[in-house]
Order: structure tokens, then sequence, then C-alpha cells
């Protein structure tokens, strides 16, 4: 049930945020774009997606979008300034590791879901210098791996990450995600307990970080542990929370300041007390 219910919220919220946002643009450098766009096509196996039509013919927002038959390349949506703004490969076969280029060339870009592809080897510690970064979504790569790195929680526009169902290790960060909105890293393989800082995240809506159930992500390596932080009861804008499939203990604290909560998911814990 469960399973089904996060992908639910995952692919609304990524359909929804896969949008353009009021960032501030710049004048960008079209053969520096263009690169890093045809790195990462190479990179992922652009000549056997699922779609790649446009790619590498012509420019990657198209020659003139004033005109009706502008051909931009699948999957980008680009700003006025010609700045590709929007990626959305989701399900489109994409095979192979992320390049650094993909963040350091593309200055304006806003959202990224590669979800359901079978990306490999990590997230780049580049995705740090996205300073424009709104949304990644990396959900249901199995093979990607290593740790999430601890300065993604320095992108100060950041709202929306997602990582459901990969294999990216390590502890929930300890530091803030200060503008985070959704935070998926159900099913993965992150550990160890939960950092009580989360009132400084008051924009949260959707928190969930569910235990490993599905293999290869299976056993403690891939569970929370501890108890619930107090701070967690103090986000006032969360609408779903769940933390099910963990090894977590003690007594639930108290929900009454969490007035727009609509859905708690906690089974198969150690938790004593009652839901609202």
């Amino acid at each position: 049930f469960f399973f089904a219910s996060a992908m639910r919220w995952a692919v609304i919220l990524v359909t929804l945020v896969l949008s353009t946002h009021h960032v501030v643009t710049q004048r960008v450098d079209q053969a520096i774009q263009y690169k890093a766009l045809e790195e990462f096509y190479h990179a992922t196996g652009g000549p056997t997606w699922k779609n790649n039509s446009g790619w590498l013919d012509g420019p990657p927002c198209g020659k003139d979008w004033r005109q009706i038959d502008n051909r931009v390349w699948h999957g980008l949506i680009c700003n006025l300034e010609n700045g590709v703004t929007n990626m959305n490969l989701i399900n489109n076969g994409l095979k192979g590791a992320l390049p650094d280029s993909l963040f350091t060339g593309l200055p304006d870009i806003q959202r990224i879901n590669i979800g359901q592809n079978q990306i490999v080897g990590s997230i780049p510690r580049a995705i740090c210098s996205c300073s424009t970064l709104l949304t990644f979504a990396a959900q249901l790569n199995r093979n990607l791996g290593g740790s999430l790195p601890s300065c993604i929680t320095g992108l100060s526009l950041l709202e929306e990450l997602i990582l459901e169902m990969t294999a990216v290790t390590g502890t929930i960060p300890t530091t803030v995600f200060p503008k985070i909105k959704v935070l998926i890293l159900s099913n993965s393989r992150f550990y160890g307990t939960i950092p009580d800082h989360w009132q400084s995240m008051a924009d949260l809506k959707v928190l969930i970080l569910n235990g490993c159930s599905t293999p290869p992500n299976v056993g403690p390596h891939c569970k929370l542990h501890g108890t619930i932080p107090r701070s967690m009861y103090t986000l006032p804008n969360l609408f779903l929370w769940s933390l099910q499939q963990n090894n977590l203990n003690g007594t639930l604290g108290d929900f009454q300041n969490m007035k727009k909560l609509r859905e708690v998911h906690f089974n198969d814990n150690k938790l004593t007390g009652e839901l609202p």
C-alpha cells in the first residue's frame, strides 16, 4: 500500500514542480550549455533512449522560441534567454553515470527529474555548485549509489529532493535544507539516527524516510534507529509523514501543532503512543 502511496506523491509532486520558477537568470554561454548536454547525452546512452527527439540536432532550445514550430530537445524547457531550466527525462531509458557538466554547464537549471532509469555511479559533488536548483529527483535508479554529498544542504533554493529506491547510502544530513518542501529518501540505504533540526524547515510538506524493504535494499544497514526527534512535531505545514519499516523506538510526541497533517505512516517500528 505505501509504495503505491509514496510513488503517487512522488509522481504528482514532480509533475507539478516541473515548471518554470522565478529565479534570476543570466546570459547563457550557448557553447558551454550545448557541450554539457552533449556530454550528458553520451554518458547516459543517448542514442538508445526511448525518446531522444531533437537531441544534438540544432540548439537545445530551438532556433526561435517565437515560432510555433520551434524545436526544443525532448524533455527540456527553456527560458526566454535560451537557458535550459527544466529537464524531465523520467523513464526514458537512460543508462550510465551522471557527468559533472550536468550541474556545472547549465547555469539556469532549476528542475531535474531523471527517475525510473538505470543511472549508476554516485551523485557528483558538482551538484553543490548548482545554485539555481529547486528539484532533484532520481527515484527508482536502483544502482545509483555512493553517499549523498554533504554540501547539498548548502543549496539554498532546493525545494524537492527525491531519492526513493536508490542505493544512495549514509546518514540523514545533519544540516538543514532551508527551503525544502519535499524530502523522500525512502527504501534506499540511509541509516543511523534522525537528527534534531527540523524546526528550521518550516516549509516541509512531504517527508518520507521509510526503511528499506525491497531487494537489494534489505537489512539493518538501511534502517533508521533511535527516537523521533521532538523538533519533527513542530513542522506546521507537513501534510504527509512516513517513517515506516525502520527500527525506531520510544513514545510518540504531541501532534497538536501539526494542523495540516493528513497522512501518517509509522508502522513496522517499535513505537508506543497514539497517532492523531
